[in-house]
């Protein structure tokens, strides 16, 4: 996530960790998983401005 904005973030430990970020799919959601950051790479037609964490494995933006 180079270069990104962050417009959200949310994490309940240093190896998970979730954001809404800038990229080149305007904005899109975002997990470190304590490696490295990682993204579907899938354009989405709504940009998420809001982060939602029900557990640590599951995310809505």
């Amino acid at each position: 996530m180079p270069n990104s904005f962050v417009y959200e973030i949310w994490g309940n430990d240093l190896n998970n960790v979730w954001a809404i970020a800038g990229s080149d799919f305007d904005k899109t959601i975002y997990h470190y998983d304590g490696i490295s950051w990682k993204t579907d790479g899938i354009y989405k037609s709504l940009d998420p401005s809001s982060l939602f964490v029900f557990a640590v494995n599951n995310s809505f933006g």
